[in-house]
């Protein structure tokens, strides 16, 4: 098979596979500078990720957690770091204290998903083989957000839905409220988590 001949075979094939009738060096430049940076506007920052930036900074944590709604909770501290990541599109939280006398780290990731029109929160620990994802809302002012979700629960050994309420108090406050949601709609408190800016 002669050159020409072999370039034709190739132009043919590749007009195939990607569904064109024919190639042009305009067509088979890929895309690059000034188009990849001309994203849609969805896709960076806006208004609603800065709603989150209450909760960005370094954290003084108090934590009560209810393993029987009927009894008196148990408390620990710890510290929590929230920041930035990936040019303001994701906040990532770190936190690290201690539960039932066991030492405990855990990640958050919260951002803002403009398809959905939801925030969106990932959580995993070292007490954990599991995620816990969620997605919500925030009131208009921006101080109460509300998520809800699946996780699972392996004290009960079974996929829960979960509730979590999270109020700005002040710049330097703010709590997070979590609620197990039993199959008759019923909300019990399971943890509360106090944040204190240091």
């Amino acid at each position: 098979m002669r050159l020409s001949q072999w370039t034709l075979a190739l132009s043919l094939t590749a007009a195939g596979v990607f569904g064109v009738s024919t190639l042009t060096a305009q067509d088979a430049t890929p895309p690059g500078g000034a188009e990849m940076m001309e994203m849609p506007p969805e896709f960076a920052p806006g208004p609603n990720h800065k709603m989150l930036e209450p909760f960005v900074g370094e954290w003084k944590v108090v934590v009560k957690f209810w393993m029987d709604p009927a009894a008196e909770p148990g408390v620990s501290e710890g510290t929590a770091s929230a920041r930035w990541i990936m040019d303001g599109r994701w906040m990532q939280e770190d936190f690290t204290g201690d539960f039932a006398g066991m030492p405990f780290k855990g990640m958050g990731m919260t951002g803002y998903d403009p398809f959905k029109k939801k925030y969106i929160s990932t959580w995993i620990d070292s007490m954990s083989t599991t995620m816990m994802s969620q997605e919500g809302t925030a009131d208009s002012a921006g101080k109460v957000f509300t998520y809800s979700g699946k996780s699972f629960d392996p004290m009960m050994n079974m996929e829960t839905t979960t509730k979590t309420v999270l109020t700005v108090d002040s710049h330097d406050q703010h709590t997070m409220k979590m609620f197990m949601i039993t199959p008759d709609g019923a909300e019990t408190q399971t943890m509360e988590i106090v944040y204190t800016r240091k």
